[in-house]
């Protein structure tokens, strides 16, 4: 069996807001309804969402960094919320789950990682 152990995701504070760091040293954000990936001071808006009525952050990055998950679900609502994947270029996207109440995530990729880093 394999125990693992939770650390702490760095996360970088910055247009009032926290913006998962990703191993690529790209930073994601959502700001109106766009959802916006940050690299090196160049911004590229990778979608834009329906918001109308929704609260969305981002919240996760593969351990690859090349998908973003976003959390969405109605304005100040804790429960019934779904799980948006992007990959950073913006062409694919997709609701990979939804009814969820509070949680944490993380996200493994056999042979390159896992987000959050964890210690086994």
């Amino acid at each position: 069996a394999e125990t693992v152990t939770q650390r702490t995701v760095s996360l970088i504070a910055g247009a009032g807001a926290l913006e998962p760091l990703s191993v690529h040293g790209d930073r994601v954000s959502i700001i109106g309804d766009d959802l916006i990936v940050t690299r090196g001071g160049n911004r590229q808006v990778v979608a834009t969402l329906d918001l109308e009525g929704f609260g969305a952050r981002p919240v996760l990055w593969s351990p690859d960094g090349e998908w973003i998950v976003v959390l969405a679900g109605e304005q100040g609502a804790y429960e019934n919320m779904e799980l948006w994947v992007f990959n950073k270029a913006g062409t694919v996207s997709g609701t990979l789950v939804g009814g969820l109440d509070r949680g944490m995530l993380s996200w493994r990729i056999d042979g390159i990682g896992v987000s959050p880093v964890v210690v086994e």
